[in-house]
């Protein structure tokens, strides 16, 4: 790959100077054309005062000996370049981009139990401290309550359970029962009223 943009960069630089002189000979006739006179030993002159001559055959030969080399060159040059990519990710990178994802989800999972635990932790203190409440104020109640839990945790777990469901559907009966009675009333006393009025 790199002899190949070597060869580029030869090339680019020849063609540079062949170019710039034939620019600089074209100019040079463009500026004996407008003057007018051309003879051959002042063209000779002005278009290679190196040489102080014009060219012979054999510089026609090798600038033709070098464009065909040039063109030969240029036609051994693949049409498309195999060139690496660097927008993608490199193998040794990707271990890197896997443990950053495994740490985010292990770090994702821990603060959600986290959070779960301090909810739950949080019931929990919230129970233990009405069972206080009833300790302290109803001690009969609440040594009935060991007993029976002593003796059979099971069963009294599940009576507390369908008894706390059955309490949350009653309040919740009697809520909706009172909002329907203020809904009730309220649609009555605004009957009255539109009865009242003519």
């Amino acid at each position: 790959m790199e002899k190949t943009d070597e060869k580029l960069e030869n090339i680019e630089q020849v063609m540079e100077l062949l170019i710039a002189q034939i620019k600089s000979q074209g100019k040079k006739l463009s500026f004996l054309v407008e003057r007018e006179e051309i003879t051959i030993s002042t063209c000779a002159e002005e278009i290679s005062p190196e040489a102080g001559s014009i060219p012979k055959a054999e510089d026609f030969e090798n600038l033709n000996y070098t464009m065909e080399k040039l063109t030969e060159k240029i036609n051994t040059l693949p049409k498309v370049f195999n060139m690496k990519h660097h927008h993608s990710f490199e193998t040794k990178s990707k271990s890197y981009t896997i443990g950053a994802v495994i740490i985010f989800i292990v770090v994702a999972l821990s603060a959600g139990a986290s959070f779960f635990l301090i909810f739950r932790n949080s019931e929990l203190s919230d129970e233990s401290d009405k069972f206080r409440i009833i300790r302290g104020n109803y001690p009969d109640l609440a040594k009935e309550i060991d007993t029976f839990y002593l003796k059979d945790k099971e069963r009294i777990m599940k009576d507390a359970e369908v008894k706390i469901i059955h309490n949350q559907s009653m309040l919740d009966a009697e809520t909706k029962e009172n909002k329907a009675k203020k809904e009730y009333e309220k649609a009555k006393a605004q009957k009255k009223r539109l009865n009242q009025k003519p």
